[in-house]
């Protein structure tokens, strides 16, 4: 089971690849405007870990093992307290976070817009993206908006474009810090 696994991640990765490089190709396809809420500034972080803000993170298990592939560190916070106590203690590229959760035994439908506003209180510029549902997109994209979410999206595709141009493929962070250091010295 752990081979076919194996198998069918390494084929959804490539079919995913596949279809986003067509996309470019055909419509100059970045992230659709549906899902770009705002560019990523300039000056975004360039660390190696992505924290990943998700009740049920095994449902979000194929795009994490991508992440982790390709050399970021995946934290998981499986709610909004546990996620910003992470981002006050570590440096992350990115932050995904579904927007329902059910979090001390109640579930809150606007728990990623309560996330992304502490965030932004705490002077986060860490690019934050939500992962929702179809009817979350709709009815929370302009709260995202405002408050300086990078994007919303329903679709993995998407989602994987967005991770796409933030944490990039073949980009490995600890590696660029340790010959920074060796330049420094």
């Amino acid at each position: 089971m752990e081979e076919a696994n194996l198998q069918q991640s390494n084929l959804i990765d490539d079919l995913q690849t596949q279809l986003l490089e067509l996309r470019k190709k055909v419509e100059g396809f970045r992230v659709s405007p549906e899902a770009a809420l705002v560019e990523t500034p300039p000056n975004a972080p360039m660390a190696s870990a992505v924290l990943w803000v998700d009740d049920t993170p095994k449902n979000n298990s194929y795009l994490i093992e991508m992440l982790q592939k390709r050399g970021y560190r995946v934290d998981l916070a499986t709610s909004t307290k546990d996620g910003l106590g992470k981002a006050d203690q570590n440096s992350y590229r990115l932050i995904v976070s579904d927007m329902g959760r059910t979090e001390d035994g109640n579930y809150h439908g606007d728990a990623g817009i309560v996330l992304l506003e502490e965030l932004n209180k705490r002077g986060s510029k860490v690019p934050f993206v939500v992962f929702c549902s179809s009817q979350g997109v709709r009815r929370f994209r302009e709260r995202v908006k405002a408050l300086g979410g990078r994007a919303i999206t329903s679709s993995t595709t998407e989602l994987r474009a967005v991770i796409d141009e933030i944490a990039p493929p073949g980009f490995n962070f600890d590696q660029l810090q340790a010959d920074l250091s060796a330049i420094a010295n």
